[in-house]
Order: C-alpha cells, then structure tokens, then sequence
C-alpha cells in the first residue's frame, strides 16, 4: 500500500517551472541580516537527521512554501526505504 501511494505520489509530481530557493535564519535568536540566513533546503535536511519532531516553515505568503514542500516530499519519496519515517505533504 505505502508503495503504491510513493510511485503514484512520484509519477503525479509536477515540478514548478519558476522554482526559488528559500532563505531561513540559522536561529530565531538571529538578527534579520544576510549573515544569519542559510538555504531553506539545508535547515530541513539537519532537522531530517535529527530526533527533532517539529519543523514549522513561517514565512509571508507567496513565498513558495507549497512549492518547495511539494518539492521535498518528492524528493523524499525518490529515496524511500521500507520501514523508513513516510514523507507526507500536508
């Protein structure tokens, strides 16, 4: 069944033709400046590897948000193991 859901979740996947990459602080503690920013990208891929439950991506609207999670759940289901956590867009 999981397997069935990933191959339909990849073969429905639609890549966005105008695809941005995302900034984030590296803490909340940071000021707003350049220098405390870091690729959304790489900020998900550390809280992937840790035992962190949460991730919460708060930014304004129109931001790409949907686009870049549709983005990683793809990415996600690409490299799928059975038994591994599902990857899920909500």
């Amino acid at each position: 069944m999981i397997d069935r859901l990933r191959r339909l979740r990849i073969h429905n996947y639609e890549q966005p033709s105008d695809s941005i990459e995302l900034l984030c602080k590296r803490s909340l503690r940071l000021s707003d400046d350049k220098d405390s920013l870091m690729p959304l990208r790489l900020r998900v891929q550390d809280f992937l590897r840790s035992k962190a439950a949460v991730l919460l991506i708060y930014v304004e609207a129109d931001t790409g948000k949907s686009a870049f999670v549709l983005a990683l759940e793809h990415e996600l289901c690409l490299g799928y193991k059975a038994g591994a956590p599902i990857p899920l867009f909500i």
